[in-house]
């Protein structure tokens, strides 16, 4: 599922924020410009739990369960912010435009 998941968001032409490649080493760090971001926090799962858990709720939101019933379009990148010692994942997706939708979560 995952492999035909990637394959299928990769092969889309996806707005994603600008960014700059700040360092480079056996990862990528990436500085991206202020941009919006839709965000849910999921606590006490493990981490590929919460990634899990945290993209079909934000991707329900993108597909019209907000308190407009407004589409928005998907976009990369889909972050995780984990704190050292935390259970809580802050999942996020960039959001291209949004106006007047407010962040349910």
């Amino acid at each position: 599922m995952i492999k035909s998941f990637k394959q299928t968001f990769l092969s889309l032409d996806l707005q994603s924020p600008r960014w700059s490649s700040a360092e480079a080493m056996d990862y990528e760090l990436r500085q991206y410009e202020t941009a919006k971001w839709v965000s849910t926090v999921i606590r006490g799962e493990s981490q590929k739990e919460a990634m899990r858990q945290g993209f079909w709720k934000l991707f329900h939101y993108l597909q019209g369960k907000n308190e407009k019933e407004m589409k928005i379009d998907m976009t990369v990148p889909v972050t995780c912010l984990v704190k050292s010692g935390c259970t809580d994942f802050k999942i996020s997706f960039f959001v291209s435009y949004v106006k007047n939708v407010k962040n349910e979560f």
